[in-house]
């Protein structure tokens, strides 16, 4: 309880839980996004697959030519313009690490960290 007060974490209950499960060296949770920091890694690496050029830029083509190799079938070109509009790009081609973790902060902040790590398995293998 006493990390809780030390490190005021976004998400108290996910420092919590994070903290029993993995250990408090994997519960610390990252300012900006709120994402714990063992989940954010995961993520950088993700965004790591799709960035082939290594710009630190994900331009809509790359998102299209990650989700043919790793979801293609189950998504369309407007699922995807869609996902990628709901990034909010700082511009309206390229979305940054940022902006990824930003967007995945959201999406995985309601999931366990069974279903996180099955989603993170899906995105990267």
């Amino acid at each position: 309880m006493s990390d809780i007060l030390k490190y005021k974490p976004q998400d108290p209950l996910q420092f919590i839980i994070d903290s029993i499960t993995l250990g408090p060296e994997h519960a610390m949770q990252d300012v900006e996004t709120g994402l714990p920091l063992h989940r954010r890694e995961k993520l950088e690496q993700v965004f790591k697959i799709i960035d082939k050029d290594g710009s630190g830029k994900i331009s809509l083509r790359m998102l299209q030519n990650y989700a043919n190799k790793y979801g293609g079938e189950t998504l369309t070109l407007d699922d995807l313009r869609g996902l990628f509009q709901d990034f909010k790009p700082a511009s309206e081609h390229f979305i940054n690490l940022k902006e990824f973790l930003r967007f995945f902060s959201k999406v995985s902040a309601t999931i366990t960290n069974k279903d996180f790590e099955a989603m993170i398995e899906e995105m990267s293998s």
